[in-house]
């Protein structure tokens, strides 16, 4: 199984994070034989310029500018785009500990305070009929065995946006990429009879994220103490010369999006 980051800059908007990327990037190093990345032409230059390391560099197609607003479109034609088993591993997720192995289908958890329906039903199209209860699968990491499944789930969420792309840019919420990515790519790995395994579980984020050494930053880079901790930790990697030992007084974290819609930070 080979790891694969994606960035597509040209559609985000915002600043990224450089020393979560170099962090993040270090540890998929050390666990994975090949660290491929699929970028846009601006994400590459900016990956490139910051010296982040890559067995191969791929170039994600031409994203639609109709597509703008959906940030995960990149992902998810990054993961339509393998010919193999892989992991995605999106660039503010810290992981220390190798992965598990063969698994078909792994995401991160279940978001079960999520209204995956009630996105569905806002945004008015999908690849498919809505399920009775569809779940959204946060997928800070997402990928597998059954990577010819996925690619194909990915494709048809990709098709789909296509085929809707007079309306996508008339979606007046920003539930869409969340959808796409999280909601429609399971529900229709599931018509396969694939259902996913979630390295975390919802009700356990604390405990589990604690015991694998996993931590998720998510919208929690934007806040400029967690940033300057991200900062501090990959200081610390370099000064260790790369060392696998993780610094004694960082403790595992992953976000956790509250009711109000705040991230809070479970440590």
């Amino acid at each position: 199984m080979i790891a694969v980051q994606s960035l597509a800059l040209g559609l985000r908007g915002h600043p990224q994070c450089a020393p979560g990327w170099q962090l993040s990037n270090l540890y998929l190093r050390r666990h994975f034989a090949r660290v491929e990345a699929w970028c846009d032409e601006p994400g590459e230059i900016w990956l490139r310029d910051l010296g982040v390391t890559f067995d191969q560099w791929h170039r994600l197609p031409a994203i639609p500018e109709a597509m703008a607003a959906v940030w995960s479109f990149g992902k998810i034609a990054t993961a339509a785009a393998q010919s193999g088993p892989f992991l995605h591993v999106d660039g503010d997720v810290f992981w220390r500990q190798p992965p598990p192995a063969d698994v078909p289908f792994l995401v991160q958890h279940a978001e079960m305070e999520k209204p995956a329906w009630a996105w569905w039903d806002r945004v008015g199209f999908a690849p498919i009929a809505r399920p009775e209860r569809p779940i959204s699968y946060n997928f800070g990491i997402f990928g597998g065995t059954a990577w010819a499944p996925i690619a194909d789930a990915c494709r048809a969420a990709l098709d789909c946006l296509q085929a809707h792309r007079a309306l996508v840019a008339g979606v007046r919420c920003g539930c869409l990429p969340m959808l796409a990515e999280q909601v429609w790519v399971p529900a229709l790995m599931a018509r396969e009879g694939v259902t996913p395994t979630c390295l975390l579980r919802h009700d356990h984020l604390q405990e589990d994220a604690a015991r694998l050494g996993y931590f998720h930053a998510m919208s929690g880079k934007k806040d400029p103490e967690m940033l300057a901790r991200i900062e501090r930790r990959w200081a610390q990697e370099r000064a260790n010369g790369g060392s696998s030992e993780f610094p004694r007084k960082v403790t595992a974290k992953v976000g956790v999006r509250s009711k109000a819609g705040s991230t809070r930070r479970q440590t």
